[in-house]
């Protein structure tokens, strides 16, 4: 979990109020009190990049065939990254999680042995 490793301290219980939303929000207000304290641990490189890892690992895991990443690069300028080593950061980290061999996540990752997905391209959109 990328959580753990940005902000050890978090503790599990915290991480399930304050990150995880339920499965359905009483309402936008709701489901937006999540997102500021998620995006602050990805303040810096090393956020972001966990963050794409984290996300390949996700998809790889349910098995997702098509997503469009998105984001807000000015969100992540709230310490030393400018707008556009933000802007530059995703997509390299994104084309090195395409690169990567299934093989080297985590087996749990995998939804088989036998039917391992491939990774293929996905266009970044700014």
């Amino acid at each position: 979990m990328a959580v753990a490793a940005l902000a050890p301290e978090i503790t599990l219980a915290e991480y399930r109020q304050d990150f995880v939303g339920p499965a359905r929000c009483a309402d936008l207000a709701d489901f937006l009190t999540r997102p500021p304290r998620f995006v602050s641990l990805l303040q810096g490189e090393r956020g972001l990049r966990m963050f794409v890892e984290d996300l390949f690992d996700q998809l790889i895991r349910d098995s997702v065939i098509y997503v469009e990443i998105r984001f807000a690069p000015l969100l992540h300028t709230e310490r030393s990254l400018t707008p556009e080593t933000a802007v530059a950061i995703v997509p390299q980290a994104t084309a090195e999680a395409i690169a990567a061999p299934v093989s080297r996540r985590a087996s749990s990752c995998v939804p088989s042995a036998t039917s391992a997905p491939s990774r293929v391209p996905i266009p970044y959109v700014s």
